[in-house]
């Protein structure tokens, strides 16, 4: 699993929104960034509305316009039971996981959040 992989990328987002959630931090859409995860926006839009429909979080709409483009709204977004449930539990998000503390270990300093 490569850390643009469609797991991946859910997870990062997913383990934000929670850790957001239990401290009781502000939302910032910079920490979950198409930039920030250096993968094109049409990909991460879609991962995010795959999120949406499957209600592993909400707080977030998509603008579609003339051509397909879309556009990701926030307004308060947090996960949902069914998000952390999917994360604590679906073997694509261990494998993902996995991922991400390897590339942490690699990389000292690494944010799980990059």
């Amino acid at each position: 699993m490569a850390k643009d992989d469609y797991f991946v990328i859910m997870y990062r987002i997913l383990v934000y929104l929670y850790a957001c959630d239990k401290e009781g931090s502000e939302f910032n859409p910079k920490a979950i960034s198409f930039e920030r995860m250096g993968i094109p926006e049409s990909y991460w839009t879609n991962v995010i509305e795959d999120m949406l429909d499957h209600k592993y979080l909400k707080g977030a709409t998509i603008e579609e316009f003339c051509g397909g483009a879309k556009l990701v709204e926030w307004d308060r977004p947090r996960i949902t039971q069914e998000g952390v449930e999917f994360i604590s539990e679906n073997s694509n998000m261990a494998k993902a996981k996995k991922v991400l503390k390897e590339l942490k270990e690699t990389i000292p300093g690494l944010s799980l959040f990059i």
